[in-house]
């Protein structure tokens, strides 16, 4: 550490990492633990060690797992103590694990000039350290989830997203990408919807899964060495079609997590969680929605896990009425269907409620404490019935009634949506700036939504375009109080980025002086140069603009023989990517190259003799651009994006393209008469590994019957939609 790889190490890794658990152990235990125990416990762990069989895993009712525990029955109540004496086993061994370990790894990488990050979770609940990954993730100092067995649950993310907020860390970071049976299958949208999923749940840094080595390795097949036995996602580099095409997608990543890691989190609510189980929703079908019901996130709060470890720390304070001010501050907490609370969360509750704190219980109050203290069983019960006195306190029978609790109580998101919809705000606070980030998400993956959403900021709002690295102000709003009312249409699986920020913050970015305050136009836009607002529609009929100075007025829509068109024929050009017979470049690909015509746009496999073709397909097209009439210009819509897609118009590149929204505005490439249309796409290798059969490992029946193959190439009608435009001067 001292030589040139520690030098090395310190420019350009940072991070001393550990992957999620992998050990196992029929019974943890430690020469410390019994002593520790007792210390920490009050009574010696050997007197109850019956209790503690089956300690490690899933709980004994998944009779698969062989488990069954002991229970011991209470002289006093004729109840089972079991499962208290399991809990304090647990607590002992997450104090032990975060003191000896996390705070050990943090301490030793700080003397390189390092920082420790890990996974503080197990892969494999049967037989695993059974471990609150929320509370550990105040203990690290970059704390790590991963996508793989946190498989796409948002709330599962949230779960441990708490305790980095909480411990105030600036990276939460996600191993993301690794895919089950998905290696050389994975495409960026589902790479991008990765992202998106840990975003919403409170990760600010992505770390790709992952990277092989690609020099030669002897008896290693096309199209090179192949990590994890073919079984995970994904072999990033040269030898993927879409790699000469990442920059677009790298550029989305970095300008999104440059916000994200900006600043504080702002969360609304904190949710109590207090679990000794760590995620495998994906091998292990273990459901992780810390609130199931959706009205409260499709109101536009937003909210985490918190466990009650974390209410110890310094900042777990109430301050200008929100808690953890200087971290996620919470504005409301809520308990949801838990029958066990620990003391000292109750009185930290009492703490709170003293200061007008709003606390919501749902499914009932906690009777008792998970720990096996007679004392603090008692305690709780008293201090509960004191806690539920206070006005700023409420008990609730179900998860839907929260919303109107928290609106009775003058609770509101820092992002409301007016209507309920899928769409998530993740707020971020750059408080010397007097900034409000917001990136904004539609969760659903299957369908476009909208809404009109009061967000609370101040000074001017603008959009900030992660795709083309534009920033832009916004035109079309209302304001009252502290809040901005703004209409959210996202397409599914989109985000934007929102900010609110003193006027000139932007230096480079005029806002006008005057904004409309209503109107149904689809788009909007300033002109700095002009110094207009620009309306389009691409719709028939007339349609009003109202302005901030009470000026109105009317964009003419489209005439009726003004409607989209398919573009087409097409000329087609596919490089087909295949094995390279030389064994000493078996990491490079040989080219094989397929030309055609196609009157109608379908994938790849559907052509003949083209069912196992993967690689990089080129598409040319002309149309003729007179326009007439209202026209003013046009879109080209270009269907759903299968992987990675750029745009060329009379040989001039359109620039990067949300491929959750694949609409592009080539006014400024049109030219009179002809114009020349040119597409490409790349895919996977998946089609044309299933083909040649290269894989000789164990995973080689499952990696060929799991999935079949995939749909390459544009395949729906690419649309040219003209509209019309309205220039407003200001």
């Amino acid at each position: 550490m001292n030589g040139e790889n520690g030098d090395l190490l310190r420019q350009l890794g940072l991070y001393a990492w550990e992957d999620s658990a992998e050990f196992r152990a029929t019974l943890f235990w430690t020469d410390e633990l019994r002593s520790y125990f007792r210390k920490t416990r009050g009574y010696d762990i050997t007197t109850a060690l019956p209790a503690l069989f089956g300690t490690n895993g899933l709980p004994p009712s998944t009779l698969a797992n062989g488990y069954f525990y002991y229970a011991f029955d209470s002289h006093e109540n004729g109840t089972d103590i079991s499962w208290k004496i399991r809990n304090d086993y647990y607590q002992c061994l997450q104090e032990m694990y975060e003191e000896y370990h996390l705070d050990g790894l943090s301490k030793w990488t700080s003397k390189w000039g390092l920082q420790g990050s890990l996974q503080p979770y197990a892969t494999a609940p049967n037989a695993a350290p059974p471990w609150d990954m929320n509370s550990a993730a105040a203990h690290i100092d970059a704390p790590e989830t991963e996508s793989n067995y946190f498989d796409g649950v948002i709330d599962a993310f949230r779960a441990m997203g708490g305790g980095a907020m909480m411990g105030k860390k600036q990276i939460f970071s996600s191993e993301l990408g690794a895919h089950r049976y998905f290696s050389y299958a994975v495409t960026w949208p589902i790479i991008l919807n990765d992202c998106k999923i840990n975003y919403a749940g409170g990760v600010n840094r992505i770390v790709s899964h992952g990277f092989p080595y690609s020099g030669l390795r002897p008896q290693v097949e096309w199209p090179g060495l192949t990590t994890f036995e073919w079984l995970y996602s994904e072999m990033w580099g040269p030898r993927q079609p879409s790699w000469s095409y990442v920059k677009e997608m790298g550029d989305w990543i970095a300008r999104t997590q440059l916000i994200l890691q900006t600043g504080v989190p702002r969360i609304d609510i904190g949710i109590y969680r207090h679990k000794y189980l760590s995620v495998d929703i994906k091998h292990y079908n273990m459901g992780e929605n810390i609130f199931w019901d959706q009205s409260l996130q499709d109101a536009g709060y937003s909210y985490v896990s918190v466990s009650p470890s974390l209410l110890k720390l310094n900042n777990a304070v109430i301050s200008n009425g929100l808690l953890a001010e200087n971290g996620p501050g919470f504005s409301a907490f809520i308990v949801d269907n838990s029958t066990n609370i620990t003391s000292e969360a109750v009185n930290r509750f009492l703490e709170y409620a003293t200061h007008g704190f709003p606390i919501l219980f749902v499914g009932g109050v906690p009777e008792t404490t998970p720990y096996y203290c007679d004392a603090c069983d008692q305690h709780v019960k008293q201090e509960i019935q004191k806690l539920t006195k206070y006005p700023s306190v409420k008990v609730l029978q179900l998860e839907s009634e929260v919303v109107g609790a928290l609106e009775a109580l003058n609770v509101q998101p820092a992002a409301k949506n007016l209507s309920p919809t899928p769409i998530l705000y993740v707020h971020r606070i750059d408080e010397d700036n007097r900034v409000d980030y917001y990136w904004v998400y539609n969760s659903d993956i299957y369908e476009d939504h909208a809404t009109e959403a009061s967000i609370r900021g101040s000074g001017t709002p603008y959009t900030l375009d992660a795709w083309a690295g534009v920033i832009t102000p916004i035109v079309n709003y209302t304001t009252s109080g502290d809040r901005f009312n703004i209409w959210i249409e996202l397409r599914s699986n989109q985000s934007t980025i929102l900010a609110f920020a003193p006027h000139g913050f932007f230096p480079h970015v005029q806002v006008p002086d005057i904004h409309v305050t209503k109107t149904d136009v689809e788009y909007l836009n300033y002109s700095a140069s002009s110094h207009s607002i620009i309306a389009r529609s691409a719709s028939k009929g007339s349609k009003k603009i109202t302005l901030s100075d009470g000026r109105v007025f009317t964009l003419s829509g489209l005439d009726q023989q003004s409607n989209p068109a398919a573009l087409g024929p097409w000329n087609v050009t596919i490089q087909d990517w295949l094995p390279n017979p030389d064994k000493f470049n078996n990491y490079t690909s040989v080219y094989q190259y397929h030309n055609l015509q196609l009157d109608e746009l379908i994938p790849w496999y559907n052509i003949s003799g083209l069912g196992s073709t993967s690689g990089i397909g080129t598409y040319k097209t002309q149309f003729t651009w007179n326009p007439n009439g209202r026209v003013n210009g046009a879109l080209l819509d270009l269907g759903p994006v299968f992987n990675t897609i750029r745009l060329w118009v009379n040989g001039r590149w359109t620039g990067p393209i949300d491929i959750t929204d694949a609409v592009v505005d080539i006014t400024p490439f049109l030219q009179s008469g002809l114009n020349d249309v040119k597409i490409e796409v790349s895919s996977t290798l998946r089609n044309r590994l299933l083909q040649v059969n290269v894989t000789e490992s164990w995973e080689q029946s499952q990696y060929a019957s799991s999935y079949g193959g995939q749909p390459y190439g544009l395949s729906a009608p690419v649309q040219l939609i003209p509209f019309a435009e309205k220039v407003i001067k200001l």
